[in-house]
């Protein structure tokens, strides 16, 4: 633990518990063989860094944040394509479902807990690793339209980095005339909505030749 981290005296160890239920197959005398599974984990009092106020003169602390599940779908198919004395082609194929949400923040939603709304990512009802960010109305062209902004703003600037033509300008979506963290919105989500991999090794006499494929989707 660095200087920088508040001591904790109430943080307690994660607890996990787990499902798979599986399916295995064969085909052919083994030529062909499969697998399909089911898995849940769910996992309570994660541990993360939580930020704290900069008044306690610390950045933040180890704290138990949330209760998260994580559910999903595995299919894996694998076959001796080709099989012969000399020569042999054995062929994998792998998908995985996932979905993960966090399922309860300690202390209460992002709204009512004074020390989660700098964490970007976690949310109750969403994923963990979700985008958390401001939505870009455009680039400022002038001066003076950086000038009017700041102008309407109550504080006199409208955001910190808005400082020359060229930078972005954030749109300010809780109406109050200036960009905060409460002009953050979700931008996307980091998790795949689907990952696997196709493997191979194909074999002649004393050579072998082994190449893989990994893929992963998430849509927009």
């Amino acid at each position: 633990m660095s200087v920088q981290d508040l001591p904790n005296p109430d943080i307690q160890w994660e607890s996990t518990d787990q499902l798979d239920l599986g399916l295995e197959f064969g085909l052919l005398n083994g030529r062909i063989n499969g697998e399909v599974v089911y898995f849940e984990k769910n996992t309570s009092d994660l541990i993360l860094l939580t930020p704290v106020p900069h008044e306690t003169g610390f950045q933040d602390f180890f704290g138990n944040v949330a209760d998260v599940s994580n559910k999903g779908w595995e299919f894996s198919i694998g076959a001796d394509v080709i099989k012969t004395k000399d020569f042999t082609w054995n062929s994998n194929f792998n998908i995985s479902f996932i979905k993960n949400n966090v399922d309860a923040l300690k202390g209460g939603t992002n709204e009512n807990n004074p020390f989660l709304p700098a964490l970007n990512g976690i949310q109750e009802g969403k994923p963990i690793g979700y985008i958390l960010g401001y939505d870009v109305l455009g680039i400022a062209q002038t001066p003076d339209e950086i000038d009017a902004l700041n102008s309407a703003a109550p504080s006199g600037n409208y955001f910190s980095g808005l400082r020359a033509p060229g930078d972005y300008i954030f749109r300010d979506i809780d109406d109050d005339g200036e960009i905060t963290d409460n002009d953050r919105k979700n931008l996307g989500d980091i998790n795949p909505d689907y990952f696997g991999g196709w493997n191979n090794t194909i074999s002649y006499k004393n050579f072998d030749l082994s190449f893989n494929f990994q893929f992963c989707t998430r849509k927009q």
